[in-house]
């Protein structure tokens, strides 16, 4: 077996982004932490294939930890709101 199988990681990588968009229907929040979790998973996985060899890499992996914290901090700033658009949507 590989050391790097990019396949997995496209599944993991799919699986997350569909988890998080099947939260909006379903309503589950859970499905929004476990889908953020392996996003969060696959573009460490990512950052680390692409710049591994790099001095950049630290400065690559930690962009990725302060842009899923900002998104956090939008979606906690802005649930409400969207969640009552998503509600009151016209027909």
């Amino acid at each position: 077996m590989a050391e790097f199988d990019h396949k997995r990681w496209w599944i993991i990588t799919s699986l997350s982004v569909l988890t998080i968009f099947l939260a909006i229907p379903f309503k589950r929040t859970t499905y929004v932490m476990f889908g953020s979790w392996g996003l969060l998973a696959s573009s460490c996985y990512w950052a680390f294939d692409a710049w591994h060899r790099s001095w950049a890499f630290p400065f690559v992996v930690s962009l990725v930890g302060v842009a899923f914290i900002a998104l956090a901090m939008l979606v906690f700033a802005r649930g409400d709101l969207w969640r009552a658009r998503l509600r009151h949507r016209p027909v």
